[in-house]
């Protein structure tokens, strides 16, 4: 496996003039899938890209690794890094690992690379991208792993925690983990008797969410193009990018409920996303000040066995107080923006401007809690329903 890792202030991806994923602060990753790596190979390297020491500390030293200082990651599949130019002028990539195998290295990396306490987002993979970056230094790192190599930190098998999702069992390629046996996929209030629960998001918030709650989880990225045709219509938009979500990763998952969400910010009657850069950042911030917004969060539950899907949402409304100038330059400056949605964090340094929320706190973090507990009792109990009658799912 080989990643160029560069120290970003910005990056982002564009797919036929549409951009997909953008982060601020953080790292771009350009990850290339080697003939014959698999699980350990993607484990190690995102351990790897989780620890590096590739941000200054007070003393400008670099001493601080993403994840220390709170940045985000954009990881870009990139198999022409296996390029072979040694002869004639046409590059050879037979060290290149087949489309089929990479896309699930690449999502195990992925999916490791959060679990690490690293907020991810991805290009689209076998797509045609546009990668767009502010190099920051410049800082930029090389590494390779070979197949079968020293593994740093890797295990795969046995129980352990892995930033905030706990898995038990036996790992699996592309970075699937079986359970060895089911039980509740909790240890508090919420219990899911019978299913795992897979989380289909890198977002750090959702995890400590769960966390929070006394759930144990598995994480996967989802592979989705964040667009829909019901921009006008939040709450539809929301919930049908969450379905998306938890539809994308419930392939293959036996024995699992997956949990999809996608949060908005809303203002006037439009979405208002991730800004592209500090101009449009300032500009929403400006735009937010001491005004109410809404923040709509959808939230979906898929049964992998089934199909069965619940979904919802919630809404809530958060009131800004008047920004000044300084505030907004200030704010802007440290980076925080630059990848969440409206251009704050309620959970970060921008609670300082929230004077009010009407409805549910933890929707505006990016998951309603109660709302999921609410829905997961109620699939869980149509899916019990089921088994009991010998229906789909059934015995």
């Amino acid at each position: 496996m080989r990643a160029v890792v560069q120290r970003v202030a910005s990056a982002s991806v564009t797919v036929n003039g549409s951009e997909v994923s953008a982060v601020g602060r953080g790292l771009l990753i350009l990850l290339a899938v080697k003939n014959g790596d698999a699980e350990d190979e993607a484990r190690w390297m995102a351990d790897k890209c989780a620890e590096l020491r590739m941000f200054e500390d007070d003393d400008g030293k670099l001493n601080r690794s993403v994840r220390e200082v709170g940045g985000s990651a954009l990881v870009v599949s990139q198999f022409t890094l296996y390029g072979d130019c040694t002869k004639g002028r046409r590059p050879s990539f037979s060290s290149a690992a087949s489309p089929q195998i990479a896309r699930k290295v690449f999502e195990a990396f992925c999916s490791f690379l959060g679990a690490a306490g690293v907020e991810v987002r991805t290009g689209v993979f076998r797509e045609k991208m546009q990668v767009s970056l502010v190099n920051d230094g410049p800082v930029t790192l090389v590494m390779d792993r070979e197949p079968g190599g020293p593994a740093a930190n890797a295990r795969t098998s046995g129980a352990e925690e892995t930033g905030s999702a706990r898995t038990e069992g036996s790992a699996e390629p592309g970075g699937a983990v079986a359970a060895k046996a089911p039980r509740a996929a909790g240890q508090g209030i919420v219990t899911l008797p019978g299913w795992r629960l897979v989380l289909a998001s890198g977002s750090p918030r959702r995890r400590e969410l769960l966390r929070m709650i006394g759930m144990d989880f598995e994480l996967r990225v989802p592979d989705v193009r964040e667009t829909s045709q019901h921009e006008s219509e939040p709450s539809r938009f929301v919930t049908e990018l969450a379905l998306a979500k938890a539809k994308s990763v419930s392939v293959g998952e036996e024995g699992a409920l997956v949990l999809g969400a996608d949060t908005v910010v809303v203002l006037d009657g439009r979405i208002l996303g991730k800004p592209r850069d500090d101009a449009e950042a300032a500009r929403m911030l400006r735009a937010l000040s001491g005004r109410t917004h809404e923040v709509y969060t959808g939230v979906a539950l898929v049964d992998a066995e089934t199909g069965l899907a619940k979904t919802g949402f919630e809404r809530s409304e958060v009131t800004m107080k008047r920004l000044t100038e300084e505030e907004v330059s200030r704010y802007v400056a440290t980076r925080e923006p630059c990848d969440k949605a409206g251009s704050y964090g309620i959970q970060g340094l921008g609670a300082v401007f929230i004077q009010y929320i009407k409805g549910c706190y933890f929707n505006v973090m990016g998951l309603p809690v109660a709302k999921f507990y609410q829905m997961a009792n109620e699939l869980s109990e149509e899916l019990r329903g089921r088994r009991s009658k010998g229906g789909p799912g059934g015995d």
